[in-house]
């Protein structure tokens, strides 16, 4: 496929805030979230069963697989919202930002393995049959979401509306201040990684096992950035964390470019720090932004916050991927490279020149 193609598919997978975010914080909201969850899991295990099935009958093509990329991604931000909104209502008081460390410590463990078993089975295997191991996967995700407890629920004054969150994260003067660097940064991120196939493989001249490593190893990077994420906490603040973490994910991004100029060994090197570096720094951010949502939004707009802020951060995916492919297409990889590095870093300005600066505690509003 050209890369314009292939930034067409992964936008798929992130148009789907666009549609469903929204209505799956309602829902987080007002009904049981191990139930949404669990269906969560299972429609995306589906979807991405049926590509097997059809490469196996004849019918995969690149308009079903943008089909199936779609479900996939409804699937996926439908079980992100609302495990995001039930996390605060089940763990104790004060130990939120120890709990998303973990969920972010298991989330990189598999985004480390997953890569790398899918570039070494992809030496065995048709490609489009790898996503089997993902749909198997998906029915322990499920079985694990039914057995959560169920999270206490919260009284409404009055019936739970969908702009009520909207209207919340755009005039918390913080909440806003996250929201749009983490969805600008979005739009950059989108643009590198939607190529990093295309670079690997095609411009750098690596097999798929060398992709498998690229990405697993951000993993590594991952895992890292979840376990500092309380100690980096104590050593900046909570509001100083977020600030220190958008500057080094910023300068780490402008490797991802400069690894495609260099010799052969050196380049994938560059491009394995550039992933360790980047990961590691975007899930500080994530890990200490989401703690500092959560604590700041009252219990009973949890639902509706988090599924705000994916309708904004998300949403914007997919047109990273499509610049990502369309810069590619026209002007080449490195191109778009730079393009995606220039954003993440221009996003910086956005909670440097902000209040989250010299925060040290989190100003909970109740």
């Amino acid at each position: 496929a050209s890369p314009l193609w292939i930034g067409t598919i992964n936008a798929a997978l992130f148009v789907a805030p666009l549609l469903v975010a929204l209505p799956a914080g309602l829902w987080a909201d007002r009904t049981s979230p191990r139930r949404l969850m669990a269906a969560g899991a299972a429609l995306r295990g589906i979807a991405l069963a049926l590509i097997a099935v059809a490469w196996g009958l004849g019918w995969l093509t690149e308009p079903w697989l943008l089909v199936l990329a779609f479900v996939a991604g409804l699937a996926s931000t439908t079980y992100v919202v609302v495990a995001q909104s039930a996390v605060p209502a089940m763990v104790p008081a004060g130990t939120l930002g120890a709990a998303n460390a973990r969920i972010e410590t298991g989330a990189h463990v598999s985004s480390t393995v997953g890569p790398l078993m899918g570039g070494a089975l992809g030496r065995f295997l048709a490609a489009p049959l790898l996503p089997l191991v993902a749909a198997v996967a998906t029915v322990v995700t499920a079985a694990s979401a039914l057995r959560l407890p169920e999270p206490r629920r919260h009284t409404h004054a009055s019936p739970p509306r969908i702009r009520d969150g909207l209207r919340y994260v755009l005039s918390h003067p913080l909440q806003r201040r996250i929201l749009l660097r983490s969805a600008t940064a979005m739009i950059g991120m989108m643009a590198i990684v939607t190529m990093m196939p295309v670079a690997v493989v095609r411009a750098m001249g690596y097999d798929a096992l060398a992709l498998g490593l690229v990405l697993g190893v951000s993993g590594v990077g991952g895992m890292l950035g979840a376990a500092a994420s309380p100690a980096l906490a104590r050593r900046f603040g909570d509001g100083g964390v977020v600030v220190v973490a958008s500057a080094v994910g910023g300068l780490s991004a402008l490797l991802y470019p400069m690894s495609l100029a260099l010799p052969r060994g050196w380049d994938i090197a560059t491009l394995l720090l550039a992933e360790t570096l980047s990961l590691g720094a975007v899930t500080v951010y994530s890990v200490t932004g989401r703690t500092l949502r959560q604590e700041l939004c009252p219990p009973e707009l949890q639902g509706r916050m988090n599924a705000s802020m994916s309708f904004a951060v998300q949403g914007s995916g997919p047109l990273g991927a499509l610049l990502g492919g369309a810069v590619a297409s026209w002007a080449g990889v490195p191109a778009a490279f730079w393009l995606g590095a220039a954003i993440i870093l221009g996003s910086v300005p956005i909670v440097l020149l902000s209040p989250l600066r010299g925060m040290r505690e989190i100003p909970v509003e109740r």
